[in-house]
């Protein structure tokens, strides 16, 4: 190899390494039915605050005995912060409300959110999607 070569590589490998991350993101209709929307109400069992998408863990009881976790993936953690809702906001334990599109395997127990609403203090975060084909109750 020579001397130029070696430069050439050392200088990718150094702007490589200094490079922010590459996060792999999909468009919200490929997973999530964004003409459904359903509604849950459980107790948050963790709230992970990152990017590209936060993601709420709500442990739901269902009618006939049970329970399942949801995950329900949410805004990027910076603009929660912004919004009020990053990592002092809920805690593992609150119960919450949410309205979100449903993923398209139901199996797989995931929601996109649209309204997550505080249930002890009625406090209520809006998701602004850009659609209103599927209205939260």
């Amino acid at each position: 190899m020579t001397r130029g070569s070696i430069f050439v590589v050392a200088s990718f490998a150094g702007w490589l390494a200094l490079a922010p991350p590459i996060q792999a993101h999909h468009p919200v209709g490929e997973v999530y039915d964004e003409e459904r929307t359903v509604t849950l109400e459980g107790e948050i069992s963790a709230l992970l605050i990152g990017n590209p998408h936060s993601v709420v863990h709500l442990t739901v009881s269902e009618p006939g005995g049970g329970d399942h976790t949801w995950a329900v993936e949410w805004r990027p953690g910076p603009q929660l912060e912004r919004q009020g809702w990053g990592t002092n906001a809920l805690h593992p334990g609150d119960r919450v409300r949410i309205c979100g599109h449903p993923g398209r395997d139901p199996g797989a127990f995931r929601l996109y959110l649209r309204t997550l609403t505080h249930l002890a203090t009625g406090r209520t975060a809006v998701s602004s999607t850009g659609d209103d084909a599927a209205p939260c109750d």
